[in-house]
């Protein structure tokens, strides 16, 4: 009777959510290559229920949104009823639409609006160096996610857009501008660390999006970390080349054509296999070698521009090509900028064109994957031991491993060939020393081309 009592709370607390949700269901609609799609959404120029239900309409899914955080950047720190007032709206808007939504946060305890950093309107943020900024801006993204978490649609959370610590160092090569991070002590993944463990006390699975240094720019993923939580979507921003994509005179610049190379400090020509071989070189051997999420958070074209239609349509087929998940900016802006509804017919179709366009490889062999393999497991809950099953429909390789609720690895439970049938291997958590809690086992397929499938389990002792 005892385990009885222990059982049922453990199961309702992580089983089950407001809707209904079974654990890391939204994460799994961002395992689904290309599943989101739409454009960034800020309240700047301030937003109608009527602009999110044409958003919708267009073909989009996704509207990411930027927030300002629900404290004042500097000391004492306030709530700022306000932004959350401005983020609500956005949010019921969403709803009232039916389109998911991240939470995008541009500023909070000790950081600024990046922005307003880069265009010299505000000091520089102070969060880098201070450990109690930082904790306090992780307490302020617990109070985000615990507010949105119950709402379905709500299905990420992006703690910092564009962390930039050293803002005069921008335009350093990779290699080196990690250096001096590392001499400055500043270490992203360990703020990462910080804010998805005060995330993880409200929820062990809602998706957070990890963004790299450096305007979150591509060419900046070779010194990118990943993190050991094994629910992270990493996302960069594409704005190269910036003399074509933010050219203030339209129709004045050509695509493709030649731009200065931002990697190579050398005039290039850009054009789409460009882009795949160079530009997004990183982001592909990142996601080649880690096998996780990727989005495309930014991107687009400030005016109309000669080639643009050909431009929009090539960033957009990459991505699709990879499977990435992406967001335009920006949504009817009130400037009339990043506006393809503004910009012609040709335009516009070029956009909604990308939010129809069928994945066509990647998402076969993930459709392959969800078919052709299962991970269970018994018994569950279980007292030390338990057998991991797979059952499979064909040879293929995988990584079976074991993580905690903040997404630390414990171990690797088997990595290795299985072939067609049903297949155990026996996990003993007897000499880990583990107390009685929700863990994960993860299972990874494949080598180039891995996917990730996600079971939870319950120690009980």
């Amino acid at each position: 009777m005892r385990m009885r009592y222990i059982l049922i709370p453990i199961i309702l607390m992580f089983n089950c959510s407001l809707f209904g949700q079974t654990i890391s269901t939204k994460f799994s609609k961002w395992q689904i290559p290309s599943f989101f799609r739409g454009f960034n959404v800020l309240n700047e120029f301030p937003k109608s229920n009527q602009d999110i239900v044409e958003l919708k309409a267009s073909g989009a899914n996704y509207a990411q949104l930027g927030c300002f955080g629900f404290q004042d950047v500097d000391s004492p720190y306030t709530i700022k009823q306000n932004y959350i007032d401005e983020i609500d709206s956005l949010v019921k808007y969403c709803r009232s639409a039916r389109i998911y939504y991240s939470i995008a946060v541009r500023q909070g305890p000790g950081r600024r609006d990046v922005y307003l950093e880069s265009a010299g309107l505000a000091p520089k943020s102070t969060i880098w160096k201070r450990l109690d900024q930082q904790k306090l801006y992780a307490s302020m993204l617990k109070h985000i996610v615990t507010r949105y978490l119950p709402d379905s649609l709500f299905v990420a959370i992006i703690p910092i857009v564009e962390p930039n610590p050293l803002f005069d160092y921008v335009a350093y090569p990779p290699e080196l501008l990690k250096n001096k991070l590392d001499a400055e002590g500043i270490i992203m993944k360990n703020i990462y660390s910080i804010l998805i463990d005060s995330i993880r006390v409200v929820s062990t699975d809602i998706p957070v999006v990890v963004q790299n240094v450096s305007y979150t720019s591509a060419e900046y993923f070779s010194i990118l970390e990943p993190q050991t939580d094994p629910f992270i979507i990493y996302e960069f921003h594409s704005y190269r080349p910036q003399a074509y994509t933010k050219e203030a005179s339209p129709n004045t610049k050509t695509f493709p054509g030649m731009f200065l190379s931002i990697e190579w400090s050398l005039n290039m020509y850009h054009d789409k296999n460009f882009f795949k071989t160079t530009i997004y070189e990183y982001v592909l051997a990142f996601q080649d070698s880690h096998h996780v999420p990727i989005s495309m958070g930014e991107f687009g074209l400030m005016k109309q521009q000669m080639g643009g239609i050909q431009f929009l349509t090539d960033i957009s087929e990459i991505a699709l090509e990879r499977g990435w998940h992406f967001a335009y900016w920006d949504w009817r802006r009130g400037d009339g900028l990043w506006n393809y509804e503004l910009m012609g017919t040709d335009y516009w179709n070029a956009v909604k064109t990308s939010f129809t366009k069928p994945v066509t490889s990647v998402k076969q062999e993930y459709e392959l994957i969800v078919k052709d393999f299962r991970l269970s497991s018994y018994p569950n809950p279980f007292n030390a031991k338990t057998k991991i099953r797979i059952s499979a429909a064909k040879k293929d390789f995988v990584t079976i491993k074991l993580f905690d609720l903040l997404g630390q690895e414990i171990s690797t439970i088997y990595k290795g060939n299985i072939l067609p049938g049903q297949f155990e291997v026996e996990l003993d958590t007897g000499g880990m020393n583990l107390a009685s809690n929700v863990y994960f086992i993860t299972m990874t397929v494949g080598h180039s081309t891995q996917k990730l499938m996600v079971h939870k389990i319950v120690l009980l002792k």
